[in-house]
């Protein structure tokens, strides 16, 4: 009778523990693809693909949404990527589910400097200088330029880009910030430099995206035949970044392909609604079609998004002297030519101790 009932308890526990044993396999397994995405993560941004990175960590979040370390990764990857709004997002985030204070405080310092507010240049440029052995240093140097560029301090940028070029010697590196480095020129409208330094990136990490995105946009403006190679690589391996496909329409445009590159930038602003460079040439491309009424939209939203903007005042004024308003295109021509004055007064930067 004993084992009769020991046999009958069986038969009902036996399907529970299967439940629970399977219940557990699953949730290990997913346990352990999210630490292969975050993983990837990392090794993703080792390369300086901020783009596969953010999407293997938006993979990683999906199973740990809370986790304070992969809410602040995150939220950095974000920033390096270029997209403010949510860099804060994701730090607000990582805030709230416990993000170690010291970490978070700098990562706000970094998010302002970026974002074109240099309050915190001095301090951060001090800590780089006496840090240069610190991984996160070549992290802080890349916030430093975005928020020089942005606010025309040429001087700090390419001290921070000479910084960054000695601070690592891998060819990926090198490539990063002879990047930079070309930026900065490009800033500074020194053209020959800075497409000789985007030519030295590519040659040295041929497969590195941001070095053919760059390369292609100033060969764009100058040599549209020498630019086709270029387009026709990030057609072919990065099809879906943002920044490639801007410059497959630029090219497009070059051309008088204005219906290609336009149906291209929708596709890339249903992407990245708020991405001002593809606004301002969809907006270019509809002016180049006598379409002023289209353009007024996406006009609008990247001036709201950055007033300061020297292309956005640009097609601003295009925009309004086309409408046959005058006086108000002056009004953003003057200022296009202020901005291009202050560039002119930045253009020649000193060389770092």
């Amino acid at each position: 009778m004993l084992h009769l009932r020991n046999k009958q308890l069986w038969l009902v526990l036996a399907p529970v523990l299967l439940i629970g044993a399977g219940t557990a396999a699953y949730q290990l397994g997913w346990n352990r693809w999210a630490n292969r995405q975050h993983e990837r993560a990392l090794q993703a941004l080792d390369r300086y693909d901020y783009d596969e990175a953010a999407e293997c960590l938006d993979r990683y979040l999906s199973v740990y949404p809370t986790n304070p370390d992969g809410l602040f990764l995150a939220a950095k990857t974000a920033r390096r990527r270029g997209d403010i709004p949510e860099a804060q997002r994701r730090l607000q985030l990582a805030i709230t589910h416990g993000a170690a204070a010291k970490a978070v405080a700098k990562e706000a310092q970094l998010l302002d400097m970026q974002d074109g507010k240099p309050v915190h240049l001095g301090a951060l440029l001090q800590f780089c200088d006496a840090n240069k052995a610190d991984p996160q240093t070549p992290i802080i140097l890349e916030a430093i330029l975005e928020g020089s560029l942005k606010a025309n301090q040429l001087s700090y940028a390419m001290t921070a880009a000479d910084w960054l070029l000695k601070m690592r010697s891998r060819d990926i590196d090198q490539a990063h910030g002879l990047v930079w480095r070309g930026r900065t020129f490009w800033r500074g409208r020194d053209w020959a430099k800075a497409l000789a330094s985007f030519r030295q990136a590519v040659a040295l990490a041929p497969d590195y995206a941001a070095a053919r995105i760059w390369l292609a946009s100033g060969l764009i403006d100058h040599a549209d035949e020498e630019a086709k190679p270029h387009v026709d690589w990030l057609q072919e391996h990065c099809p879906r970044n943002v920044a490639a496909r801007l410059q497959i329409a630029r090219l497009y445009r070059n051309q008088a392909r204005l219906d290609e590159a336009a149906a291209l930038l929708d596709e890339a602003l249903a992407d990245a609604p708020n991405n001002v460079n593809v606004l301002v040439v969809r907006a270019q491309i509809a002016l180049d079609a006598n379409r002023a009424t289209e353009a007024a939209p996406w006009i609008r939203r990247a001036y709201a998004l950055t007033p300061a903007d020297r292309d956005v005042s640009a097609v601003m004024a295009n925009s309004l002297r086309l409408a046959g308003r005058a006086d108000e295109a002056k009004k953003y021509q003057d200022k296009v030519k202020e901005l291009d004055d202050a560039i002119e007064k930045s253009a020649d930067p000193p060389r770092p101790k």
